[in-house]
Parts: structure tokens; sequence; C-alpha cells
């Protein structure tokens, strides 16, 4: 940095560089000034963790010398940050999204407290420290609940660390209380799409569901915050510490083992994206949200799990008796992703969808240009490996085909027309892409904690090919799940396809089996025209009764996600054909068995283990013979007639079960409902909807609106719960069901039947 003292006592050397100060240039037409400063190393973020990290090995030195060289170092570079204009009351042009550039500006002061008050620098830098980190605000009542996940991650350990370094008297104190109350507001649930907790454990950013933001706030802060405040008259409240202990047990939940599932991975579809389990083990010392255990024995167990190491914490665990939780299993649906989690043994299969509420990808220049099939009804099984991950199940981004992604109903068209046209679309937002549909169906209902149903209404936005559309349905039993589909339209050139799988290739002669056949050769490729049965190369099973199946096992050719560089690798690929150009009514239907045995498989192969009994416009309904559950995915109001559902009051999703004494019935209302009435698309001259950013829409705060779903079903019944989720009354001969639905969660009743 060129740093030195000039003789009258005043330093000399390199400004340092803010990257948003590039924003001022570029608008005064500069195409790239920020390079300059980049290519130099002379960037803030650069210059504070350069800070940080002599401040670590100022506090780790043994050699005097070196400790004071350190020590001369750390004061020059502090005085010349003070110098630059990063000193408390400077604005400089601009003060935004300092957070990343700025996190480590906080905390190597607290390291070097001492160095810092020999020198003469300890007030001015507490005084820089809460200038930046706008900790006044923690003084403030707060006003509405919740708090970005940034600020979690940017913002919390610098304003703690800017009370930290005050001196300790009852001011001190006073910090920390109101520190205390803003922290502990952080964690509330909100409503709408506004950051950052919901009440079925998602962790909301840039208004949608987002796990890689949620890890960093929890890492930069929110699990650190309930720890180092725990067991203080400080601490969070218990209501706070449950938020985020719940999820902290969500995310364990719908990743596997710590792998992110792809249409999880925000704008990162890269198979890197995963948990940290040190968060499970610092909550769970933290102690219970009650305060009555010194260790959470919930999160212990689950550290021991997702960990699997042989650290500190696992010693510790260990001694105090606690084991590694067994893998999760059951059905969980999340109303505010537009998702399901099916999880059994040591797999988990995920479907995700998208709606006019939330959106279908998040596409930045240099990040994510191939993604825009990510949430178009894809299902990925994260089942494979040691232990298991993305990468053990199949994925790589290298090679990747973005039309294929399985579980999606999509265009393949060629891979260069794909990469997103990215857009600063209006003034409340970026250069970004993050499309939502006009279509509020899309969500599922669990059944007794262990099977259930998703479907979703598909249709793509008009910046791309607003003509495809399809009514997509997904039943799940055991390791057994039923996926149809229906009204699939496209007017577009190109093939419109239903993906089965896409599997990468370790050998190229790994063995698929099609139609009771070992294929191990390489390429291969199968057009099969009456349905198939196949079996991966990673033991799972597709049963297609009818249609025309493509199988391939090729070098495929893509482009990398990022960077738009040419990518290959060996690939095994299936999906169902629909033909090309215009497709009106088509359809679909196909079962997937995972890591499924010889058994089940030659079982399977002979009869099918269930019976639609509907696959129309207005609903696809499933009967599973195993189980005797049937599941209804009600796209229309009104008359049902299959099995024991009479009818339905409102668009739903409805599974029905009984076990030989009751019943249960499970439901749900999928529309989000944060706004009534037909889409708020915009249409250009041309009759399209016009690509507006999610940010400016009036909604995005509004709370989800509750709906009354009356579900009628033949016979006569009378709750079996002290506490129904329902109001039952008498309809006739029938029986009326009246759940009041929010937030597309699942809402349940056990019956017994009159006499």
């Amino acid at each position: 940095y060129g740093i030195a003292e000039n003789s009258d006592g005043t330093l000399r050397g390199k400004p340092i560089w803010f990257v948003r100060y590039a924003e001022t240039y570029i608008n005064l037409g500069h195409p790239d000034v920020g390079k300059l400063f980049n290519d130099n190393g002379q960037t803030l973020r650069k210059y504070n963790d350069f800070l940080f990290q002599v401040a670590v090995a100022h506090d780790a030195a043994a050699d005097a010398a070196e400790r004071a060289e350190l020590e001369r170092m750390y004061v020059l570079l502090t005085r010349h940050l003070l110098d630059q204009g990063f000193a408390a009351g400077s604005a400089q042009g601009t003060l935004h999204h300092l957070g990343y550039s700025m996190r480590n500006f906080y905390t190597a002061p607290v390291i070097m407290r001492d160095v810092l008050r020999r020198a003469g620098l300890e007030h001015d830098v507490q005084q820089a420290m809460e200038w930046f980190s706008g900790v006044g605000e923690v003084k403030l009542p707060p006003a509405e609940p919740g708090m970005d996940i940034d600020a979690f991650n940017t913002s919390l350990v610098g304003r703690l660390a800017s009370i930290v370094m005050l001196p300790d008297t009852p001011v001190k104190a006073a910090w920390l209380e109101a520190f205390s109350r803003w922290v502990d507001n952080g964690y509330k649930v909100t409503e709408g799409t506004g950051p950052c907790f919901k009440s079925d454990g998602t962790v909301f950013h840039h208004r949608r569901h987002y796990p890689a933001y949620a890890v960093d706030g929890f890492s930069g802060g929110a699990v650190n915050a309930v720890w180092l405040l725990s067991k203080t008259q400080f601490a969070v409240s218990a209501e706070s510490h449950a938020v985020l202990k719940r999820a902290l047990l969500e995310m364990r939940f719908y990743c596997n083992l710590r792998s992110f599932p792809l249409a999880l991975s925000g704008r990162h579809p890269d198979g890197r994206g995963e948990l940290v389990p040190w968060h499970y083990a610092r909550l769970a010392v933290a102690g219970t949200p009650d305060g009555r255990g010194e260790i959470d024995p919930e999160l212990a167990a689950a550290y021991l799990r997702v960990a699997q190491g042989k650290d500190a914490y696992t010693r510790l665990f260990a001694e105090k008796g606690f084991a590694p939780e067994p893998s999760p299993a059951g059905n969980r649906v999340y109303g505010y992703n537009a998702s399901v989690s099916h999880r059994r043994a040591d797999w988990l299969v995920t479907v995700a969808g998208h709606s006019r509420y939330l959106w279908s990808a998040e596409i930045y220049q240099g990040a994510n240009h191939y993604g825009r099939y990510l949430t178009h009804g894809s299902m990925q099984l994260l089942a494979d490996g040691d232990p298991v991950s993305a990468f053990g199940s199949g994925f790589r981004q290298e090679g990747w085909d973005w039309r294929h992604i399985p579980g999606t109903t999509a265009l393949e068209i060629p891979m260069e027309r794909m990469k997103a046209d990215i857009r600063n679309v209006d003034t409340a937002s970026g250069y970004e892409e993050m499309l939502l549909s006009d279509e509020a169906f899309a969500g599922g209902v669990s059944h007794r904690g262990r099977d259930g149903v998703f479907a979703m209404e598909l249709h793509e936005h008009d910046k791309y090919n607003g003509s495809l559309r399809a009514r997509k349905s997904w039943f799940f039993f055991d390791n057994r799940i039923v996926c149809m589909g229906s009204d699939i339209e496209n007017k577009a050139e190109g093939g419109v396809h239903t993906t089965l799988f896409q599997n990468f290739l370790a050998d190229a002669a790994d063995p698929l089996v099609v139609n009771g056949e070992a294929v191990t050769q390489f390429p291969y490729r199968a057009e099969l025209a009456g349905g198939a049965v196949l079996r991966d190369n990673l033991r799972n099973a597709y049963f297609v009764p009818k249609g025309r199946v493509v199988v391939s096992k090729s070098l495929q050719r893509s482009l990398d996600e990022e960077t738009d560089a040419p990518t290959q690798n060996n690939f095994a690929t299936a999906w169902i054909d629909h033909g090309s150009g215009s497709v009106s009514g088509g359809g679909y239907e196909y079962m997937l068995a995972v890591h499924a045995s010889d058994e089940e498989a030659a079982r399977y192969a002979r009869e099918l283990p269930y019976e639609v009994l509907r696959r129309d416009a207005s609903a696809h309904i499933l009967r599973d013979r195993p189980s005797g559950i049937t599941g209804y995915a009600l796209f229309a109001a009104g008359k049902v007639g299959e099995g024991l559902l009479e009818s339905v009051s409102l668009p739903s999703l409805v599974i029905i079960g009984g076990d030989g004494e009751g019943l249960t019935v499970s439901a749900a209302d999928p529309d989000l409902r944060f706004y009534e009435g037909p889409s708020d698309e915009v249409f250009d001259a041309d009759g399209r909807r016009a690509e507006r950013s999610v940010y400016s829409r009036k909604w995005i705060d509004n709370p989800s609106g509750e709906s009354q779903l009356e579900v009628v079903i033949r016979g006569r019944w009378q709750s079996a719960d002290d506490r129904p989720e329902c109001r039952i009354e008498p309809a006739g001969e029938n029986t009326a069901l009246i759940f009041t639905c929010r937030e597309g969660a699942t809402r349940e009743v056990n019956l017994i039947e009159m006499k």
C-alpha cells in the first residue's frame, strides 16, 4: 500500500478503493474504473481483511521483534485508513453496501485494543466503528419484526464490537440492552416475502427462500449472537432462540447430507452450496431455548450426524452422552418456497416450483446464465456418495444440460439461446432476472408427516416462451414417487421434454438397464415408442407405462453457468418426448422408485403399485395400492367424485387415508394469497407480459391471506381429535370439513365414522 510517515508526522500511501464508488463513474460513462484499483489490490475489502490478518498474527506471535513489527504495521494501516476518510462522520459520496468490505474492520480492533490505546487511536477507531456499523439504529425501538439476513452477516458483529470497545460503564450496559433488543427482533417471524425468518422454517433473502444467504447470515452473526449472549442478562428471548433453532433443523431436513438441492441454490447452481455443521454445535452449547438445558440435545445430535468429525464439539457431546441422530425421514412441504422434501433412509427427493409470488430463478451477470428451468417442476435426488452429496448423486456443472433438469417440462433449444438476457428493468432492481409466473397454484400437502402430494401450474414467462404450459403433480409414498403431467402446451420451435434423469458417468461403461437389458456401450441412444422400464447408474428405477422415451449415454457439451465457457462430460440422460414445435394437450405418467431392489423393480415392472383415477385439466388423482392412500391435486374447485372425496370449494391439495380404525384427511390451499384476483402482470403493446422486478410489486410485504377450504367427504364422520384443525359439519349424507388455510401449510384432521 506504500504507507509511510512523512517528516511532519502525516502519512503518504495509495488510496483505498471501495467498489461502490465505481457506480458513480459508470453513470458518468466510464467503462470500468474499478479495474485499475482491483488489479493493484487496493480495494477496501482486501485492506480490511489484511488488517484482520495482521491482528491475528500479532495475537499469536511469540517472537517479540515480530510482534513489534506487526504492531507497527497495524498502527500504520489503521492511521492510513482513518486518513483516507474511513473515520467517524465521513460519507465519501456513498455508504451503502459496506457490509462485505467492512466486516473485518470491526473485529480486528477488539483483538488490538491495547495496541490502539498505546497509539492514542482507541477512541477514534471506536467512533469509526460506531459510524460505519450504524450501531445507533439499535437505540430505536423496532418498528417492524425481522431483519435482513445480510444484516446478520455483515452488520451484527460490527455493531457488537463497537459496543465492546466502549469503557465498562452503565452506558455500555445500556447499549448492550438495546443491542439485545435489536437482535432479538431480527429473529421474529415475518409476513409476505420480507426478510428473513418464515413460519415454515425457510429463510428469505431477495424475496425468496435462499439457503446460501442463510448460512452466511448464520455464520456472520445469527448463531454467534445467540451463543455470545446466552446465559447472560442480554440473552435473546426463548421465542427468537427457538425460531433460529427451527431454521437450522429444517435446513438439515431439506439438505442432504450437507448439499443444497440445485433448485435451492439461488444464483449459484454449482453443487458446492452446503450447510455449515458448526452452526448446530455452537447453537447447541448456547443451551435450549427455554434456558433449562445447558446443551440442546436435538442440535447436538444433528451436529454429530452432519459433521461426522472428531473435533472438540464431537468429544464434548459424546462425553455428555449424546449420539448422532438418525437420518430424518418424512415429507415436509415448504409453502414459502413452493417446494417439498421427501426423505427415507439416507436419501432426499426435492421437488421445486414457482408461482406468481415466488420467482423461478435468480440470474445475475456472471451467475446462473442458463438456470431458467430450475423450478419448472424440478425433481432432484440427493441419494448417493460417501457421504451423500450433490456430486455423489450424479451432478456435475461441467457438461450439465440445463435444458434437461430432472423432473422439469421444458423446451430443448440450442444451449446458446438458453443464456439469459439480463436487464435492469426498473428503479427498484439492479441488473438481474427473477421472473414470476402468472399462476398462483404451486405447493403441496403432507400426510401424517410421512407421505405427500405436490403440484403446480407451469407457465413460462413471455420474456422467453410464454406459450409453454403444463399441469404437473407428484405423489410421494415411501420410496415411490409417481409423477404426472397434463395439458402440456407449446407453440415455440424446439422439442418439449419431461426429463427423467441426468447423471454424470464417472465411467462411460457404467450400465443402464433399458427394458431389462444392461447397456454398457458408449455412446448409446435409444428411442422407445411404447414407454419403458429403466434403471439408471445410481440404482433408481423408472417406470413409464406409455409415451415416447429417449435414453442416452453421451459426451454432453454445455456452457459454464458463470463464464459461458464450453464444458463437457459424460452423462446418462433420459426424457419423455412430447414432440417438437406445436404441442397441445400433451401429458405423461411415470413412477420413480428410489434405490429400488431387484425384487421391487421386477414386481413393479409386472404391475404398477398405483392406480390413476384421473388426469385432466381439473384434477390429477391417484390411489396408492400398498397404503390405500388417495392423493388429489385439484386444479379447479367443484365436484370430484373419486374415492371418498365428493367436492372441494377451492383449487387445493387433499390426501385421504385410513388405518382400518379411522380416517386422516390432509388438505392445503397452495395459493399464498399475498393478493387476490387476477395476476398483477403488465402487458406490452404486443400483449406479452412485460418483465418487472419482484421488488417493484406492491404486494411483496402483504401477509398470506386466509382462505376457507371446504372438503366434502362421503359418509358421516366425526373428529377423533381433541383439537381438530377444521370445523366439521353435516352435508346431507356426507360430511363437510372446513379448513382455515394460510401460508400453503398443511391442515390435517383424524376422523372416525359415525355409527
